[in-house]
């Protein structure tokens, strides 16, 4: 739930418990405020694709169609929404923290937003079923590395330009997204691509089941899971180079109740997989961690 450098649960939904997936520099797709997937009717009527939540939910409907024909939809749409629950200290830690987050997402007609998690953004493409964009978000707080053990470095703060793409289909929601740090030599960056599918429950509850894999070039690799040898020398821990790869796999349970039109109940059971080099990093002290939370989502308009 925190993207290990943040509180896990400055992303609610579905990114909410996997957004430690992305350790470091900004939040990007994982982020459950994100604006950037389409709203679409699904084979289940009473289910879509919420542009806002990131996640599969209940669609409610006016009673009266006079009513329908007499609203006039705002452009404008925005949530917040508040979760708490246990979350890794840091990533491949054997020690487990409760924490609690607050995270706020606002669109213009589903083209223009500014996030909690993604920063600021525009969708260039917005067609039904794809949503194409870019945004840029500052990450802070990357020092989980000199926290746990000291002598390490941490990778500096920096912007994140974020390009991504979204396809809805029926039940199903597929991303991908290409980050990089902007204005910094070192220029990490990573890649991350989630599959999303509904489980209509009821005419309120819908589970998401979501599957999510991250790659990372060598520069964002070697700022997190590598050591250095000067490092090592004021450390203690044996030198580690690294190269680009998969860091990790993850999979989540996301239960969405949808109350009313304003507010949604909502929660999540997480589990991420460290792979190859970053599971045999010194700094992971398990290859496989869990986190669990539950939250709340008020739409206001």
């Amino acid at each position: 739930m925190f993207k290990l450098k943040k509180i896990v649960l400055a992303t609610l939904l579905t990114g909410l418990a996997l957004s430690w997936i992305a350790p470091s520099y900004a939040n990007a797709s994982s982020d459950p405020t994100n604006t950037n997937a389409p709203i679409t009717n699904n084979a289940s009527s009473n289910v879509v694709y919420d542009n806002l939540t990131g996640s599969f939910v209940a669609k409610h409907k006016h009673k009266k169609a006079a009513e329908v024909s007499a609203l006039t939809p705002s452009p404008w749409t925005a949530i917040v929404a508040v979760a708490t629950g246990i979350t890794p200290k840091y990533p491949g830690s054997d020690t487990m923290i409760g924490a609690t987050a607050l995270a706020a997402s606002v669109s213009y007609d589903n083209r223009f937003f500014l996030s909690s998690g993604q920063g600021l953004g525009v969708n260039f493409i917005n067609t039904k079923p794809w949503i194409v964009g870019t945004s840029v978000n500052y990450s802070y707080g990357n020092n989980w590395r000199s926290k746990e053990v000291s002598g390490l470095t941490n990778p500096k703060d920096a912007f994140m330009g974020s390009v991504f793409a979204n396809y809805t289909v029926s039940l199903y929601n597929f991303g991908i997204a290409a980050n990089k740090t902007l204005g910094q030599s070192e220029g990490a960056g990573f890649y991350k691509a989630t599959a999303t599918r509904a489980v209509p429950l009821s005419q309120h509850l819908v589970v998401n089941l979501v599957v999510a894999a991250q790659y990372d070039d060598a520069r964002y690799m070697q700022s997190l899971y590598g050591v250095t040898n000067t490092e090592s020398s004021a450390s203690g821990l044996s030198s580690y180079n690294t190269h680009s790869g998969w860091d990790n796999i993850s999979y989540g349970i996301t239960p969405m109740y949808s109350i009313n039109k304003h507010w949604i109940l909502t929660g999540s059971v997480a589990m991420i997989n460290y792979l190859d080099q970053v599971a045999k990093s010194p700094l992971i002290k398990h290859n496989q961690n869990y986190a669990v939370a539950v939250g709340v989502i008020y739409s206001i308009f």
